[in-house]
Protein backbone atom coordinates (compact mmCIF):
# COMPACT_ATOMS: atom_id res chain seq x y z
CA UNK A 1 0.00 0.00 0.00
CA UNK A 2 2.71 2.35 0.72
CA UNK A 3 4.75 1.95 -2.83
CA UNK A 4 1.35 2.41 -4.08
CA UNK A 5 1.15 5.99 -2.62
CA UNK A 6 4.44 6.88 -3.38
CA UNK A 7 4.28 5.67 -6.43
CA UNK A 8 1.04 7.83 -7.24
CA UNK A 9 2.67 11.02 -5.44
CA UNK A 10 5.92 10.53 -7.72
CA UNK A 11 3.20 10.25 -11.18
CA UNK A 12 0.80 13.21 -9.97
CA UNK A 13 3.95 15.62 -9.16
CA UNK A 14 5.51 15.21 -12.57
CA UNK A 15 1.85 15.44 -14.46
CA UNK A 16 1.44 18.57 -12.15
CA UNK A 17 5.30 19.55 -12.90
CA UNK A 18 4.54 18.82 -16.89
CA UNK A 19 1.46 21.15 -17.45
CA UNK A 20 3.25 24.14 -15.38
CA UNK A 21 6.29 24.00 -17.27
CA UNK A 22 4.13 23.90 -20.72
CA UNK A 23 3.41 27.57 -20.12
CA UNK A 24 5.00 29.52 -23.30
CA UNK A 25 5.64 32.81 -24.56
CA UNK A 26 5.21 32.81 -28.62
CA UNK A 27 6.47 35.36 -30.89
CA UNK A 28 4.58 36.71 -34.00
CA UNK A 29 5.69 38.94 -36.79
CA UNK A 30 2.71 40.76 -38.64
CA UNK A 31 1.59 42.74 -41.71
CA UNK A 32 -1.00 44.39 -42.36
CA UNK A 33 -2.08 45.14 -45.99
CA UNK A 34 -4.71 47.47 -47.50
CA UNK A 35 -5.12 47.44 -51.40
CA UNK A 36 -2.42 45.02 -51.35
CA UNK A 37 -0.07 47.32 -50.15
CA UNK A 38 1.93 47.08 -47.02
CA UNK A 39 1.22 49.71 -44.73
CA UNK A 40 2.12 48.54 -41.63
CA UNK A 41 4.36 46.18 -40.19
CA UNK A 42 5.18 44.42 -36.52
CA UNK A 43 5.31 41.87 -34.07
CA UNK A 44 4.33 40.46 -30.84
CA UNK A 45 4.30 37.87 -28.42
CA UNK A 46 1.18 36.22 -26.93
CA UNK A 47 1.09 33.82 -23.89
CA UNK A 48 -0.53 30.49 -24.48
CA UNK A 49 -0.97 29.34 -21.21
CA UNK A 50 -4.73 30.60 -20.78
CA UNK A 51 -7.58 30.56 -23.30
CA UNK A 52 -9.97 33.29 -23.50
CA UNK A 53 -12.86 33.92 -25.25
CA UNK A 54 -14.24 37.04 -27.80
CA UNK A 55 -15.35 39.39 -25.86
CA UNK A 56 -17.45 41.09 -28.49
CA UNK A 57 -18.36 38.56 -31.33
CA UNK A 58 -20.69 41.34 -33.37
CA UNK A 59 -17.79 40.92 -36.11
CA UNK A 60 -14.73 38.78 -36.51
CA UNK A 61 -14.12 35.98 -34.26
CA UNK A 62 -16.46 33.45 -34.22
CA UNK A 63 -17.83 32.86 -30.15
CA UNK A 64 -15.64 29.69 -29.55
CA UNK A 65 -12.51 30.17 -30.44
CA UNK A 66 -9.52 30.36 -27.66
CA UNK A 67 -8.00 33.60 -27.54
CA UNK A 68 -4.70 34.64 -25.45
CA UNK A 69 -3.54 37.50 -24.46
CA UNK A 70 -0.93 39.44 -26.12
CA UNK A 71 1.88 40.56 -23.62
CA UNK A 72 4.09 43.00 -25.68
CA UNK A 73 4.93 44.27 -29.41
CA UNK A 74 4.97 47.14 -31.94
CA UNK A 75 3.83 48.18 -35.22
CA UNK A 76 5.50 50.37 -37.28
CA UNK A 77 3.39 52.83 -39.79
CA UNK A 78 4.44 55.58 -42.15
CA UNK A 79 8.15 55.91 -40.39
CA UNK A 80 6.85 55.76 -36.41
CA UNK A 81 7.31 52.49 -34.61
CA UNK A 82 4.83 52.64 -31.57
CA UNK A 83 4.73 49.83 -28.42
CA UNK A 84 1.84 47.70 -27.93
CA UNK A 85 0.17 48.87 -24.33
CA UNK A 86 -0.98 45.71 -22.51
CA UNK A 87 -4.40 45.36 -21.27
CA UNK A 88 -4.94 46.03 -17.91
CA UNK A 89 -8.00 43.91 -18.13
CA UNK A 90 -6.03 40.71 -19.09
CA UNK A 91 -8.89 38.72 -21.09
CA UNK A 92 -11.50 41.66 -20.94
CA UNK A 93 -12.39 44.50 -22.87
CA UNK A 94 -10.69 47.83 -21.91
CA UNK A 95 -10.62 51.75 -23.23
CA UNK A 96 -8.22 53.91 -24.90
CA UNK A 97 -6.68 57.08 -23.15
CA UNK A 98 -8.39 59.09 -25.34
CA UNK A 99 -11.48 57.02 -25.48
CA UNK A 100 -11.95 56.26 -28.96
CA UNK A 101 -11.46 51.92 -28.93
CA UNK A 102 -12.03 49.41 -27.11
CA UNK A 103 -9.20 47.05 -26.94
CA UNK A 104 -8.67 43.71 -25.50
CA UNK A 105 -4.85 42.50 -27.02
CA UNK A 106 -6.17 38.75 -27.53
CA UNK A 107 -4.66 37.06 -30.58
CA UNK A 108 -6.65 33.67 -32.17
CA UNK A 109 -4.40 31.55 -34.04
CA UNK A 110 -6.96 29.34 -34.90
CA UNK A 111 -8.96 32.07 -36.77
CA UNK A 112 -9.42 32.20 -39.83
CA UNK A 113 -6.72 34.18 -42.33
CA UNK A 114 -7.24 37.46 -42.02
CA UNK A 115 -9.69 36.87 -38.93
CA UNK A 116 -6.86 36.31 -36.30
CA UNK A 117 -8.34 39.30 -34.04
CA UNK A 118 -11.89 40.15 -32.73
CA UNK A 119 -13.99 43.33 -32.77
CA UNK A 120 -11.99 44.69 -30.30
CA UNK A 121 -8.46 43.78 -31.60
CA UNK A 122 -4.78 44.81 -30.60
CA UNK A 123 -4.05 48.36 -29.18
CA UNK A 124 -0.57 50.26 -29.98
CA UNK A 125 0.87 53.41 -28.24
CA UNK A 126 -1.28 55.61 -25.81
CA UNK A 127 0.17 57.85 -22.70
CA UNK A 128 4.01 57.40 -21.66
CA UNK A 129 5.25 60.10 -24.37
CA UNK A 130 3.12 58.58 -27.08
CA UNK A 131 0.50 60.98 -28.45
CA UNK A 132 -1.08 57.67 -30.67
CA UNK A 133 -3.10 55.09 -30.59
CA UNK A 134 -3.55 52.48 -33.09
CA UNK A 135 -5.83 49.85 -33.08
CA UNK A 136 -6.27 46.63 -35.32
CA UNK A 137 -9.55 44.79 -34.93
CA UNK A 138 -11.16 42.05 -36.89
CA UNK A 139 -13.83 43.31 -38.93
CA UNK A 140 -15.95 39.90 -39.84
CA UNK A 141 -14.27 39.77 -43.52
CA UNK A 142 -10.68 40.90 -42.68
CA UNK A 143 -9.21 43.91 -40.41
CA UNK A 144 -9.46 47.13 -39.87
CA UNK A 145 -6.44 49.95 -38.60
CA UNK A 146 -7.36 52.83 -36.92
CA UNK A 147 -5.38 55.08 -35.86
CA UNK A 148 -5.52 58.32 -33.48
CA UNK A 149 -3.02 60.88 -33.41
CA UNK A 150 -2.66 63.99 -31.03
CA UNK A 151 -1.90 67.52 -32.61
CA UNK A 152 -1.58 69.96 -30.66
CA UNK A 153 -3.70 72.44 -32.31
CA UNK A 154 -6.73 70.10 -33.14
CA UNK A 155 -6.53 67.90 -30.60
CA UNK A 156 -6.89 64.34 -31.49
CA UNK A 157 -7.66 63.11 -35.22
CA UNK A 158 -8.43 59.63 -36.57
CA UNK A 159 -7.84 57.48 -39.42
CA UNK A 160 -8.72 54.24 -40.65
CA UNK A 161 -8.05 51.56 -43.00
CA UNK A 162 -9.32 48.27 -44.41
CA UNK A 163 -7.41 45.38 -45.36
CA UNK A 164 -6.08 41.90 -44.05
CA UNK A 165 -3.94 41.49 -40.98
CA UNK A 166 -1.66 38.27 -41.61
CA UNK A 167 0.77 36.02 -39.96
CA UNK A 168 4.11 36.66 -41.55
CA UNK A 169 5.98 34.32 -39.15
CA UNK A 170 6.56 32.80 -35.65
CA UNK A 171 9.79 33.38 -34.97
CA UNK A 172 10.09 32.03 -31.91
CA UNK A 173 8.97 29.27 -29.11
CA UNK A 174 10.02 30.53 -25.56
CA UNK A 175 9.33 28.17 -22.27
CA UNK A 176 8.54 30.56 -19.66
CA UNK A 177 7.03 28.58 -16.33
CA UNK A 178 7.00 30.27 -13.56
CA UNK A 179 9.90 30.06 -11.58
CA UNK A 180 9.04 29.79 -8.20
CA UNK A 181 6.36 27.21 -8.60
CA UNK A 182 8.33 25.11 -11.04
CA UNK A 183 10.92 25.12 -8.34
CA UNK A 184 8.52 23.71 -6.26
CA UNK A 185 6.74 21.06 -8.14
CA UNK A 186 10.05 19.56 -9.27
CA UNK A 187 11.18 18.91 -6.16
CA UNK A 188 7.97 17.27 -4.91
CA UNK A 189 8.71 15.03 -7.97
CA UNK A 190 12.61 14.42 -7.28
CA UNK A 191 11.42 13.45 -3.64
CA UNK A 192 8.55 11.12 -4.90
CA UNK A 193 10.49 9.28 -6.98
CA UNK A 194 13.49 8.93 -4.44
CA UNK A 195 10.67 7.23 -2.48
CA UNK A 196 9.38 5.07 -4.47
CA UNK A 197 13.43 4.21 -5.39
CA UNK A 198 13.38 3.50 -1.66
CA UNK A 199 10.22 1.57 -1.23
CA UNK A 200 10.55 -0.68 -4.46
CA UNK A 201 14.05 -1.58 -2.89
CA UNK A 202 13.12 -2.74 0.34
Amino acid sequence: MRKFAMASLAVAAALIFTQVASASTITVDFTFTSSSVVVATGWFTYDNSVAYSPNNTSTGIPSGSPGYNVTSGSISISGNTVPLYPNPNVGGQSTSLDGSYYYDDLFFPAGPTGLYLDYDGLLFGQGAGYLVEINVWGNGSGANMDSAWADSTSGWWTTQDTGTFAIASVSSLVSAPDGGMTLTLLGLAVVGLAGLRRELSD
